[in-house]
């Protein structure tokens, strides 16, 4: 390791750790700050920028908790997982586990999960969607066996709050209060490098969620009777239009 390499590891650490004693020697003096100070300045911006890639990734939690106590929160998990790389796409992404083990409200904690899971997925890579114009041509018995799976780049999430209508309100400006436990579901995917939402029923989330375990459709369908039997009259009502929504959306890959 050459000593231009080893002396910039050196102030790295020192940046991420704050511990600066070992390469304040080797700073340029300055007129007006001591070596200490100079450092401090370094190590500071560097927090900042961390805590920003948090509040940027969970603006929605912000809102609902006030710009003051979220700034706190931010830097109290940056002190706690300093970053130990050179991208900080995917930095933010721990923050919601964190904040869950921090006893707040379980509304807070739920729209953190939302907002990480929106952050995670925009990283992921994106893939193809399923060609449904193909899909239209088998016949009922060939559809069965074809196995229907998630984009690479998606989530399905269930949530004890309606999570997704409250962030709607908040991105178009209508900020609400704390709404009352109801479950919701949702489905998020990257598509044309958009991650886009999409509010489920529970009958709907319950197929989607067993077509994800990457079993044929026919086979997806038969495993409702016996662990869903409760959702079979709604989804024998809505299966066909469901599966053209999904088909047309390029919910599969």
């Amino acid at each position: 390791m050459t000593s231009i390499t080893s002396l910039y590891t050196v102030f790295q650490d020192a940046v991420i750790t704050g511990q600066s004693d070992k390469v304040q020697g080797a700073l340029k003096p300055h007129p007006r700050l001591s070596p200490a100070q100079q450092m401090d300045i370094y190590q500071y911006g560097y927090q900042l920028r961390l805590s920003e890639a948090i509040t940027s990734d969970y603006p929605a939690l912000g809102a609902y908790l006030g710009n003051d106590k979220m700034n706190s929160l931010a830097a109290r998990y940056v002190r706690a997982h300093p970053s130990h790389s050179f991208n900080l796409d995917q930095y933010s992404l721990g923050f919601a586990a964190w904040f869950a083990e921090q006893g707040e409200d379980s509304f807070a904690i739920e729209l953190a999960q939302l907002e990480q899971a929106i952050a995670a997925v925009f990283m992921m890579p994106e893939s193809l969607p399923v060609d449904a114009c193909l899909l239209s041509t088998l016949s009922p018995d060939e559809f069965g066996q074809v196995v229907l799976v998630p984009r690479d780049a998606s989530k399905l999430l269930s949530f004890s709050y309606p999570v997704e209508p409250w962030l709607k309100a908040q991105r178009s400006g209508k900020l609400q209060g704390l709404p009352a436990l109801q479950p919701s579901y949702l489905y998020l995917y990257r598509h044309h490098n958009e991650v886009k939402r999409v509010e489920l029923g529970r009958a709907e989330f319950i197929v989607l969620s067993t077509l994800a375990e990457g079993v044929p459709v026919g086979e997806a369908l038969d495993r409702l009777s016996g662990k869903n039997p409760e959702i079979l009259e709604e989804v024998a009502a809505h299966l066909q239009h469901w599966f053209g929504q999904w088909l047309s959306g390029g919910y599969f890959k």
